[in-house]
């Protein structure tokens, strides 16, 4: 699996019993390098030490949710061109392989769940609610993140979260039965990303 073609391309597909990249760490430059249908693979770890490759092809494998091995790859600039990655269990883009350090690995549920491709906070459910909410939201990066309530004279009355946090999609439990009914809003922030909603406590 580890021979460079004569084109200068390395083909790793239908391998059904490949856990690991074993052995690529002997390669240098590559035009193309495809790594597809690998339902076992795991992690492309040994793909680091690639020195350049042009185009860069991850596709369809059922259990790859470790791309360690891409930072140094991205961020040294050792790609040339093409990065096409789909149909795997997590599908980071570029750039979040390079915001989030040198290895994204992440808690995988049996929903096939994917690292968000935006922000995105989403209307509390219920809406009016008596007494809890549910808040979910979405981060496509690490940072230090908040969700703040604030009542419709722009008091802070709750603070739900104030953390680093990792890439991924959260939902957060509004239990307030102190508060008076009425309008209020709810502010996610992290690093430069800020959004804000509004909810309607009803007693």
């Amino acid at each position: 699996m580890n021979i460079v073609n004569s084109d200068g391309s390395v083909n790793i597909s239908n391998n059904k019993s490949l856990a690991s990249l074993k052995g690529m760490d002997s390669l240098s430059t590559l035009k193309e390098l495809y790594v597809r249908d690998n339902p076992s693979l795991t992690n492309i770890n040994e793909l680091s030490t690639i020195t350049f490759v042009r185009d860069l092809f991850i596709n369809d494998n059922d259990s790859l949710s470790n791309f360690c091995g891409l930072y140094p790859i991205l961020n040294e600039g050792r790609l040339g061109w093409k990065f096409h990655v789909t149909g795997n269990l997590l599908n980071p883009t570029r750039q979040q392989i390079i915001d989030n350090g040198p290895c994204i690995t992440t808690d995988i549920s049996e929903n096939r769940k994917t690292i968000p491709l935006s922000f995105e906070l989403h209307q509390n459910y219920p809406n009016p609610f008596n007494p809890t909410t549910t808040i979910n939201y979405s981060l496509p990066q690490n940072g230090h993140t908040t969700l703040k309530i604030f009542d419709i004279l722009g008091r802070n009355v709750s603070t739900l979260v104030n953390q680093q946090q990792t890439m991924g999609t959260y939902s957060i439990e509004f239990d307030r039965t102190n508060l008076p009914s009425g309008i209020y809003f709810y502010q996610l922030k992290i690093n430069d990303y800020s959004q804000i909603k509004k909810m309607i406590l009803l007693k």
